[in-house]
């Protein structure tokens, strides 16, 4: 099984990566896993707004349980796939790093973006709660929590660096170009 795993600021097109990895390779079956999606899942269950700030709080609190715990949900979920390509959408921590790493044959996407673009598309998909009444200035301090700041040193360790501050063919054409 190979694993790709993904590394990107938010609304820098992870969730349009997939999109297009999976449109280029229909036959191909392929699973997407990520802690964000452990996150919502509790968050729901517990009744919670879907929010950035409970997802960052959430996953900080996980860390009381022992250090990497929501990694090691994410690995078990990796290890549980029969796909045969497993993307980990989003690679936020360096334990995250090691969980792709782990995997052979692996892959480590960075996708790079302009802030403005990225708050742009944040706005207007308005994936989290509240998202769509966020100010940039709101945005770019949200970059600032614990969660984020580990990704800009995973992104000089990827694999491959996709730039996508155009549009949607130039990203499928980078993705398109991926070898594995």
């Amino acid at each position: 099984m190979l694993v790709i795993g993904l590394v990107g600021e938010k609304g820098s097109g992870k969730g349009e990566f997939v999109k297009i990895f999976k449109r280029l390779h229909p036959k191909t079956n392929i699973e997407v896993v990520s802690g964000s999606g452990i996150l919502s899942t509790t968050l729901n269950l517990w009744r919670l707004p879907n929010s950035r700030k409970n997802l960052q709080k959430l996953a900080q609190l996980m860390e009381d349980f022992g250090n990497g715990t929501l990694a090691n949900a994410v690995e078990f979920q990796i290890k549980q796939s029969s796909a045969e390509i497993t993307i980990l959408d989003s690679v936020r921590w360096e334990v995250d790093e090691r969980v792709v790493r782990q995997f052979l044959p692996n892959i480590l996407v960075a996708i790079k973006c302009s802030p403005t673009l990225r708050y742009q598309r944040s706005i207007k998909r308005n994936e989290k709660y509240q998202e769509s009444d966020l100010s940039f200035s709101k945005f770019m301090e949200e970059e600032n929590s614990v969660n984020e700041t580990y990704k800009a040193n995973i992104c000089q360790r990827a694999d491959i660096t996709i730039d996508n501050n155009l549009n949607l063919e130039s990203l499928a054409k980078q993705i398109q170009n991926i070898k594995f």
